[in-house]
């Protein structure tokens, strides 16, 4: 701009210098300095009128969109679009794709035979990786300031069958409290097991946000609700096909709680960073754990076990860490991916089954309260969402 008003301020000066030439063709041709300004005078002018340009552009400017006062919503010197948000929705779908771990997951027990020692095996039940949707709604505004709810459910089972004539001794079921519920696989019979375990949370929490052109930081508290339930049925079938006796078993839980969770993200190179995000949840609420056997004709109940209205402590920790992937739309909105590992540990979230201390670990370790087994998940989850 500067150059520009320079070559104009010039070819003016030089233009009324030709027009003039004629009519002072019969005078001595003065010096132009004599008659236009100087070069200095010319800058002059030129930097006044910059100066002036330059007020006319603010005031247009801060008529349209007043400048934030420091402090307030994101401050003057930001240098990059991530640090100077203006706040408003988010929305975030996660994948969540994990396999369960039981500290006692039993199916059934195998008395060997050809063992000097009453020696058990225990059969484990198998589980692999599951699908589970999380779905987390929350808003901010440009302080970095709000509030989120969360929600994840799991539910799905797995089975584990036998035929007696397959394995080196006789199949067992024993349930380690009395009255006495068992199920003694006859030579020629099968057991059928499942197990299934239907598990959800509900958070509602406080959030606040810190953004940098390094990354960000995010804090929450609030509350927890969680509940947890899981079955075991156990089928022995003879010969036949014909189902002889059923051993089932159902432990539930539910707690509600505070929850504490903090995130980190570091930006590593252009719209991919490295995050880590902790979460802890101590929840009081009350379990119930129920055994039945049905058996010889099936179909009326012979012996209940039963422990309901118990109250009960249940620990939740959960740790990812993971890849994240964002670019910023023409709104001012970030479209993200993320990719992460994922682990939790659930402390007294119980068991469907236990067996007896003859059925464990070779005659060595006594029978744990089936409301006392912890229950683990590990797996990945794949997350996208609208950021704000």
């Amino acid at each position: 701009m500067k150059r520009l008003l320079k070559g104009l301020l010039m070819a003016s000066a030089i233009g009324m210098a030709g027009a003039a030439a004629p009519a002072m063709a019969d005078e001595p041709v003065p010096e132009i300095g004599a008659k236009l300004v100087s070069y200095n005078d010319l800058l002059d002018r030129v930097a006044e009128l910059e100066e002036k340009m330059a007020e006319k552009d603010a005031a247009a400017a801060s008529t349209m969109m007043p400048a934030p006062a420091a402090g307030v919503c994101c401050d003057t010197g930001c240098a990059c679009e991530s640090c100077c948000d203006q706040g408003g929705a988010y929305f975030v779908y996660e994948n969540v794709i994990v396999k369960p771990y039981f500290s006692q997951n039993a199916a059934f027990a195998i008395d060997l035979d050809g063992v000097a020692t009453d020696r058990h095996d225990v059969e484990d039940f198998e589980w692999n990786l599951k699908y589970s949707p999380r779905l987390e709604l929350g808003y901010l505004n440009c302080d970095g300031m709000g509030w989120r709810a969360r929600y994840w459910h799991f539910d799905h089972g797995t089975e584990l069958n036998a035929a007696a004539a397959n394995v080196n001794g006789d199949i067992e079921v024993e349930i380690a409290l009395e009255p006495d519920i068992t199920i003694d696989v006859a030579a020629n019979g099968t057991i059928e097991t499942r197990h299934s375990l239907d598990v959800y949370t509900f958070d509602l929490e406080a959030v606040g946000r810190r953004e940098s052109c390094e990354g960000g930081v995010t804090g929450s508290i609030g509350l927890r609700y969680a509940r947890s339930e899981q079955n075991y049925k156990a089928l022995d079938r003879i010969a036949t096909g014909a189902v002889e006796d059923i051993v089932t078993s159902r432990h539930f839980i539910q707690g509600v709680g505070p929850t504490l969770s903090g995130e980190v993200r570091r930006q590593m190179r252009g719209n991919v960073s490295l995050f880590a995000n902790l979460r802890g949840s101590l929840l009081y609420g009350e379990s119930d754990w129920v055994a039945s056997e049905d058996n010889n004709p099936v179909g009326s109940v012979d012996d209940v076990i039963s422990i309901e209205g118990s109250q009960d402590l249940l620990s939740i920790a959960e740790l990812q860490l993971g890849v994240d992937y964002r670019r910023m739309t023409d709104s001012g909105r970030a479209v993200f991916a993320r990719v992460a590992f994922e682990t939790q540990y659930w402390a007294n979230a119980g068991t469907g089954l236990i067996l007896p201390a003859s059925d464990i670990d070779n005659n060595d370790v006594q029978a744990v309260d089936p409301r006392e087994a912890d229950l683990g998940l590990l797996g990945l989850t794949i997350a996208t969402g609208i950021d704000w």
